[in-house]
């Protein structure tokens, strides 16, 4: 079992790649959720109302987190360890 430091980054990059895809798309759907609520319930309900702004607040909050943690760990994946995290592989930048 012949594997590099390179590898190890590689697969530990490529589960928290897909763990954050998974969570921005529940991010999206508690968003989605939340301009439902606060469309639908306009006339009916006001603390359905206020629920809804605050899902949707709750998942923009969640997306940009997401995001930034992705932005954060491609940058010490790339420009640290040297390794470019994506489907094709592990690859070593000089």
């Amino acid at each position: 079992m012949n594997q590099t430091f390179a590898t190890y980054v590689y697969q530990f990059g490529s589960l928290l790649n897909v763990i954050i895809g998974l969570l921005a798309a529940i991010a999206i759907v508690v968003f989605f959720v939340g301009i439902i609520r606060f469309l639908f319930s306009v006339s009916c309900d006001a603390k359905r109302h206020t629920e809804g702004k605050a899902l949707m607040g709750w998942g923009l909050v969640a997306l940009f987190v997401l995001f930034a943690l992705g932005g954060i760990l491609n940058f010490f994946s790339n420009n640290i360890f040297g390794v470019t995290v994506s489907t094709g592989g592990v690859t070593q930048t000089p």
